[in-house]
């Protein structure tokens, strides 16, 4: 766990590196950017980094501290992470008392708290002072996909650090030098992860990737073309899937390439370009339907993240469809 084994955002990792070096770290931080991108790995490794006993070479990984946070058992060390989707406000609580008793064996603690773009109006409330008045020795440091979903009076207290999108040859370098697969389908699995190398590694690691997509893209090309009997008949296996997210992510490339196949007839630019032939026999569905689905898409990955209906809500996504290609 090493600044130099993370890939992309090399300006904030100089800026951490700096800070840690200097012992000149920010009380409260935030770091925001897609999923998928490095933020927690960098985090962690920030925070091992601040804990490590050794003067140069941070993180050593050899004293008591860096085995110590490789273990998950540093005392100077909190990991918080929502329960049911939420971080609860007696969360926040528990992380405040943690940060009201001195460090153990270190100069620091730590509080890490992921996906605070899910906590309650009330959590973050609750946490106002502490971010703001916080002791000497307390650092925090949140994890957000949307700071949307953040209250400003939140976002004013903390430095905050965008993580941005991974170039995609940066992506295909590290999955050809540190997985069985050839440039050819490196260069898929960059473009099809839209800059994020946790998705790019997952799609990697997966031998039935493409076979899910194939069927997953083979469901949503018939809901597209109104064919009912056949997606009606295939919703049950949908629904089945562990990871809904990532094929509504799927299905959000699949209009991404009606677009751009629409506006230049090039098939380089395609995420999908092995399945042209459906994309060109669809190319003439309107831009108005190709966006209506497209909210449609957006609004029911936003809904999912909360404590709906899973099956209701996903027959309705394609009831609606259906309905509106007739």
């Amino acid at each position: 766990m090493r600044f130099e084994k993370i890939i992309g955002n090399e300006s904030i990792l100089k800026s951490l590196e700096d800070m840690v070096l200097a012992d000149r770290i920010n009380h409260a931080l935030l770091f925001e950017g897609p999923a998928g991108i490095g933020k927690k790995y960098t985090a962690k490794v920030f925070s091992k980094s601040i804990l490590c006993e050794d003067e140069v070479d941070k993180p050593c990984g050899i004293c008591p501290q860096c085995k110590q946070f490789d273990s998950d058992s540093n005392p100077d060390f909190l990991f918080v992470e929502p329960i049911g989707d939420v971080i609860k406000k007696e969360q926040i609580q528990d992380l405040i008392e943690f940060l009201s008793i001195r460090p153990f064996d270190s100069k620091y603690k730590i509080a890490l708290i992921e996906s605070f773009d899910k906590a309650t109006t009330e959590a973050q409330n609750a946490f106002l002072k502490t971010l703001e008045e916080g002791p000497d020795y307390g650092i925090i440091i949140l994890l957000s996909e949307n700071n949307k979903n953040i209250l400003e009076t939140v976002l004013s207290r903390v430095k905050s650090y965008y993580f941005a999108p991974i170039e995609s040859s940066k992506i295909i370098e590290y999955l050809v030098d540190n997985y069985n697969i050839t440039d050819k389908e490196a260069n898929f699995y960059a473009k099809y992860s839209n800059g994020s190398i946790g998705l790019a590694i997952k799609m990697a690691k997966d031998p039935d990737f493409n076979e899910k997509r194939l069927k997953n893209l083979e469901i949503f090309h018939r809901a597209l073309m109104g064919e009912k009997d056949f997606v009606l008949s295939e919703i049950k296996s949908f629904k089945d899937q562990d990871n809904i997210d990532l094929v509504l992510d799927m299905y959000l490339s699949w209009l991404r390439d009606l677009l751009i196949y629409k506006e230049t007839k090039d098939r380089f630019y395609l995420y999908n370009s092995d399945l042209e032939k459906k994309l060109v026999g669809q190319s003439n569905l309107d831009y108005e339907f190709i966006n209506y689905v497209k909210e449609k898409i957006i609004k029911l990955k936003s809904i999912l993240k909360f404590n709906v209906n899973k099956d209701l809500a996903l027959d309705l996504f394609f009831i609606d469809i259906l309905e509106e290609c007739q």
